[in-house]
């Protein structure tokens, strides 16, 4: 075709270094060519089996260095509404699934801290596909909570 010809013509031009800049664009629409006939892909298994297909010992490994799974959106609320039913479970399930071996839950605050704890021990207990850890600490940001209060007014 005359596209086809076009563009080999400018490759070749490309190529000895000797393209001149158009005057005019065109644009141009290739057909693709046809690839070979392959069987298709099986289909991907069930959700319910998707989670029972561990990675082999030789599939990636991963560690999740930031795990937020105090977040309340686990719990399946948004901005304060309830929007589904909680899925922490499913998301350790589809995380350990796609190789993640190891996350530590952060926390930023004292009583963050003991959250991440809490959830830790409750997620090893149940039996957690993913091993969890988890910080134990205040964030640089959030320091002047350990302040009495008029001390913090004062700072801030």
């Amino acid at each position: 075709s005359a596209a086809l010809q076009s563009l080999q013509l400018l490759l070749a031009q490309c190529r000895a270094g000797t393209v001149t800049p158009p005057t005019r664009v065109h644009r141009v629409a290739l057909t693709a060519v046809p690839k070979p006939t392959q069987p298709p892909p099986p289909p991907p298994p069930p959700a319910s089996e998707a989670v029972a297909a561990a990675p082999t010992p030789t599939a990636a490994r991963f560690v999740d260095i930031g795990a937020n799974l105090l977040d309340s959106m686990f719990a399946g609320s948004y901005r304060g509404k309830q929007a589904h039913e909680a899925d922490l479970d499913a998301v350790l399930a589809r995380a350990a699934a796609c190789g993640v071996q190891h996350a530590i839950v952060t926390a930023g605050t004292l009583e963050e801290s003991r959250l991440a704890l809490e959830l830790v021990r409750r997620q090893r207990a149940g039996g957690c596909p993913v091993r969890l850890h988890s910080t134990v600490g205040v964030h640089p940001t959030r320091c002047l909570d350990f302040l009495p209060e008029a001390e913090r007014a004062e700072i801030e």
